[in-house]
């Protein structure tokens, strides 16, 4: 995720990955370890509960106006491209 997020910012991409039962230390320890730019929140259950999240990691891309274009379970980094690039942002690998 960190490879796409640098290479896709500068088209506008912006990713929050939303965590649920970490620690805050952990989750901070991790993002510093892993050397990720791009920032992660803690959420209640609600949050997750409300978008029908169920698995782990669930990907939802957002366009610039709010609405939720793609969802899919799991890291499918292809899917992931493909939707991106739905969105007009292309990220060569």
């Amino acid at each position: 995720m960190q490879e796409i997020y640098t290479k896709g910012k500068q088209q506008g991409l912006a990713i929050l990955a939303i965590d649920r039962g970490d620690t805050a230390d952990a989750v901070s320890e991790y993002w510093t370890d892993s050397k990720f730019s791009f920032p992660a929140v803690l959420a209640p259950d609600d949050v997750h509960s409300k978008f029908g999240v169920r698995a782990y990691p669930t990907n939802y891309i957002v366009d610039s106006k709010g609405k939720v274009v793609a969802r899919f379970v799991g890291y499918d980094e292809a899917k992931l491209l493909e939707a991106l690039k739905s969105q007009g942002i292309t990220i060569s690998k």
